[in-house]
């Protein structure tokens, strides 16, 4: 029976010996300082993300030469002076006194660890850390130090000399430590070291299989160091017959553990093997992932994940790599023998490389400026998913993908071919497929999300008579006794080929359809069918796309595209007019809603931290006025404040997080409205509108003369409108919405409408990528179609695990300081631009007076004026040529000079950091130690009678 008293004995024996000492707390400041150095290296900056990565990546080396040195005199020490002797002759079990020693050594690395929170203080102040994770993070570092201790106290045992014990446990710590290093891939021998397991701790995961891996090694090597140190009651005669025996019992408790391991870790998928420390519960799994990899067991269909990942890839992808890591080592241990992971480290210009793009793993090239330069680098980040099935493949994953619902959706459509959602997609003047050219569809202003959304659904077309050929049948056909037969005064009619209707029909500008194709998609609603409506009361992207030569066209307001102008097949589907001049009135009418095609909304809201609105770069520096009004131009709407633009209660926009429109409608119920309205999306109070007339003008409008727009005429006729960069914005108390629901009331059973409005259609066009190059993370309008694609077709399962996506956790308040340096260097590069326009054109007006000069010699003839004209042109030319060379080399290094001090000022901040972190964390472990030896030798003087001290 173990007796605590007397481990507790033992246990404040050696804790004071160590304490009471200068090198035990010079050992700790070491200690801290050099997890300061490692945690805040430049890798750390690099990387952004205010988390430990790169301590816990250099740890288990660290852990190489600190166990040894709390362990070395452990047992050396005792035997060298011989007070080993004593004690084990003092009433204490063997087992008592080795607890007793191992818990105080534990004690030290403990403390040691404590004090390295300080260091935390640093990360606190420039981040947002994850404090669920770091106290992860900690565990594990605390779980790999307690099982080297054990290492490290079984090496002090087999020497009287604490030097080599020192080297004895370094060279046995090494085992585990290195074990991932050196032996990755070689019969499963990686998964024996200390870094294999502490991959989960880092994550933010405590893994059962961690934690019994650790504890394994402390029961394993302290048995050890039990046989060791009660060698000394061996009788010589036997020491031979006693030392196989142990021998085969400790071989024996080896292979006992190694199998607990092994089923431990083979069984992690038939129970929770992990809690997830993560605030966003990021690597908890899904109930629809968790059905799926159990319906891919149940039809034994084992499914195999490649996974291609590079080595080192750009602060951009670090947060995403990290989680896509964890995501597919979840995957693997909740699906079992079902689920075979393999992940290749990806080098430039590999075999692996290689090998990845055989699998359809498509890299992505980054620039980034690392110490001042660009650096372009290939990043693998993909998976090839394969069952007996087939095959689905992941070709890269970024910021904006939402990598569980990408890896489940693989899986489901490899293991079980799980059908893909139908869209049909209705012919009208936006071309959300493209225009038609020569009966191919060209790629047009809706492509990058159409890309997007292609990699989970099946696209067709539906020609403006095609909706007729489906609801004809089901709507106006009389139904038909069995077996009567046709009347013989009526002939007979040849049937319509048929056509099977989508899952979900998407109708992108609706207002510009014609009478009849209207009437049918009326028809189409009414039969119950789900519907996803983009409807706009201004184009934007028109006039984004060429803003000095198209204008703006297709806006509901506007007449049809003439039918001269060449650019008609780029520009419309239709020759009809439009029904009811484009108000879409027996649409709203069946719906039940009001839009005004002929109003445009906005709201008072900052754009996303950190936004910088992209453009052509000929158009300047600032807003360009071809653009109309910025406030209608950039409609953020993120949560902000008491501001809640997104309904929680409906799954189409409760995992939405952050949008862009630009120039959107609104929407509200009618009055005697008969179907059910739930808003999605709203904007918030401090909002309004602005009318169609505020907005737009046209050419030979007054407002028009001296813009400097140059229309092209020709290209469509003369329906183009430009946009005015001043509105009158109009503010009123209704709320306003740009996206709903819009359903059937539960008492009406004969319009079973299930319609999805939005009153945007900008929000989907190229627009928005280009304007998110700026933001840190993605925005959601991708996410928002196919939430409203999946839940309108009944297919609901993967929405949820569309909108789980976690939020890196920057560097925030570094961002800030950097990027105001940024700014800074922004701004005197534009002036140094302005100055040198000045210089550049004060020498064309030089020429220009040349020019001038001569043509009004009145003493030169024509051919004199011309020669002399050519000459001076010449030489004005010339000089023009120098000088712009000279201005633009002097620009040139003016803006290194400038680079250069920036790079400076951003090093300058990350060393203010680091010697933050460095000079901060040892001086609670400094301050603790002048504060005890300190007393401790006041106390000591106080025992000394005063005729004894000097």
């Amino acid at each position: 029976m173990i007796r605590w008293h007397v481990i507790s004995a033992v246990f404040w024996r050696n804790v004071k010996q160590y304490f009471t000492s200068v090198s035990g707390y010079l050992f700790i400041v070491v200690f801290v300082t050099v997890c300061a150095l490692l945690a805040f290296n430049p890798q750390f900056f690099t990387d952004n993300l205010a988390n430990l990565d790169q301590l816990s990546r250099y740890y288990p080396l660290l852990l190489l030469f600190l166990v040894p040195a709390i362990t070395m005199n452990t047992w050396a020490e005792e035997m060298r002076q011989g007070t080993d002797a004593i004690l084990f002759t003092l009433p204490a079990s063997d087992l008592e006194i080795l607890l007793g020693k191992y818990l105080s050594v534990v004690a030290v690395y403990s403390v040691a660890l404590a004090f390295s929170v300080t260091q935390l203080i640093a990360l606190a102040n420039i981040g947002q850390p994850d404090w669920y994770v770091i106290a992860t993070v900690y565990l594990g570092y605390w779980l790999a130090g307690c099982a080297l201790l054990a290492i490290g106290m079984f090496a002090s045992s087999l020497t009287r000399s604490s030097t080599v014990a020192f080297i004895l446990a370094a060279l046995f710590c090494a085992i585990p430590v290195l074990a991932c290093s050196y032996f990755w891939g070689i019969l499963g021998i990686e998964r024996l070291g200390i870094e294999w397991h502490m991959r989960d701790f880092r994550m933010g995961l405590i893994s059962l299989t961690g934690v019994l891996y650790f504890v394994s090694i402390i029961v394993l090597m302290l048995y050890l160091n039990l046989v060791v140190i009660s060698r000394r009651r061996w009788s010589k005669g036997r020491q031979m017959g006693l030392g196989l025996q142990f021998a085969m019992r400790t071989v024996a408790l080896a292979v006992a553990l190694v199998g607990a391991n092994y089923l431990v870790d083979k069984a992690a998928w038939a129970f929770p093997s992990r809690i997830d420390m993560t605030r966003e519960s990021v690597f908890t799994l899904d109930e629809t992932t968790r059905a799926t990899l159990k319906k891919a067991a149940t039809n034994g269909r084992p499914v195999t994940i490649q996974a291609y990942v590079s080595h080192d890839v750009p602060r951009e992808f670090v947060h995403v790599k990290n989680h896509f890591l964890g995501l597919l080592r979840q995957f693997e241990r909740v699906g079992g023998n079902q689920v075979d992971l393999k992940i290749v480290d990806v080098k430039p210009f590999s075999r692996q490389a290689i090998e990845a793009r055989t699998h359809g793993i498509r890299p992505k090239t980054t620039r980034s400026e690392v110490g001042g330069n660009t650096v372009e680098q290939e990043v693998f980040l993909g998976a090839a998913v394969s069952s007996t099935m087939g095959d689905a493949d992941l070709p890269m994953i970024d910021a904006e993908t939402s990598i569980e619902y990408e890896l489940t959706r693989a899986i489901a459509t490899a293991s079980d071919k799980k059908k893909q959602i139908t869209v049909g997609v209705l012919a009208t003047d936006l071309m959300f497929l493209g225009p038609k050219v020569r009966e191919e569809r060209e790629e047009w202003s809706f492509n990058t999300a159409l890309l997007e959304l292609k990699k989970s659904y099946r696209f067709k077309m539906f020609g403006a008579t095609d909706l007729g050929k489906i609801v004809n049948p089901i709507l106006d056909e009389p139904a038909k006794d069995a077996g009567a037969a046709p009347s013989p005064a009526e002939p007979e009619k040849k049937s319509e080929p048929a056509i099977t209707a989508p899952d979900v029909l998407l109708v992108v500008g609706p207002s510009c359809l014609p009478q009849p194709a209207m009437d049918d998609l009326v028809k189409y609603i009414q039969s119950g069918r789900a519907v996803l409506i983009l409807e706009d009361p201004l184009p934007f992207y028109w006039a984004f796309r060429s803003p000095d030569q198209l204008g703006v066209f297709n806006a509901p307001r506007q007449p049809r595209v003439d039918m001269r102008a060449p650019a008609r097949p780029y520009l419309t589907e239709f020759m009809e007019e439009k029904a009811f001049g484009g108000t879409s009135f027996p649409l709203l009418e069946v719906l039940g809603i009001e839009w005004n095609s002929g109003q445009v909304a906005w709201h008072d809201l900052e754009p996303i931290p950190g936004f910088k609105p992209f453009w052509p770069e000929y158009l300047g520096e600032t807003w360009p006025k071809y653009y109309g009004s910025k406030t209608l131009g950039l409609v953020f709407t993120y949560p902000n404040g008491e501001y809640k633009p997104f309904n929680s209660g409906d799954p189409i926009s409760q995992g939405l997080r952050r949008l862009l429109f630009s120039y959107p409608g609104l929407i509200s119920p009618a009055k005697d409205a008969k179907t059910e309205f739930t808003p999605l999306i709203s904007l918030s109070k401090s909002s309004g509108t602005a009318d169609w007339d505020e907005v737009t003008f046209t050419p030979d409008d007054p407002r028009m003369q001296g813009g400097g727009m140059k229309l092209v005429s020709d290209v469509s006729g003369s329906n183009m409108i430009v946009l005015n960069a001043t509105p009158s914005l109009k503010t009123d108390d209704r709320t306003k919405v740009i996206a709903a629901r819009i359903t059937s009331k539960p008492s009406d059973e004969a319009k079973p409408i299930n319609v999805v409005f939005i009153a945007d259609t900008d929000f989907l066009t190229e627009f928005v990528p280009l304007q998110s190059r700026s933001l840190a993370a993605p925005l959601d309008n991708v996410k928002l179609v196919q939430n409203a694609l999946e839940v309108l077709a009944g297919d609901v399962d993967f929405v949820r695990l569309r909108n789980r996506q976690p939020t890196p956790r920057s560097l925030t308040s570094f961002e800030a300081v950097v990027e105001s340096y940024r700014r800074n260097r922004l701004a005197q590069q534009q002036k140094i631009d302005a100055d040198i326009e000045v210089e550049l054109q004060k020498a064309q007006v030089q020429m220009d007076a040349a020019v001038k000069r001569i043509n009004e010699d009145k003493e030169l003839d024509f051919a004199g004026k011309l020669q002399q004209l050519s000459q001076d042109v010449n030489v004005s030319q010339r000089r023009f040529d120098i000088q712009h060379e000279r201005l633009q080399r002097t620009r040139d290094e003016k803006i290194n000079e400038i680079k250069a001090d920036e790079q400076l000022k951003i090093s300058r901040s990350e060393y203010m950091v680091w010697l933050l972190s460095v000079w901060l964390a040892p001086l609670p472990a400094v301050l603790l130690g002048i504060w005890v030896l300190t007393a401790r030798f006041f106390n000591e003087r106080k025992q000394i009678k005063s005729t004894r001290r000097v």
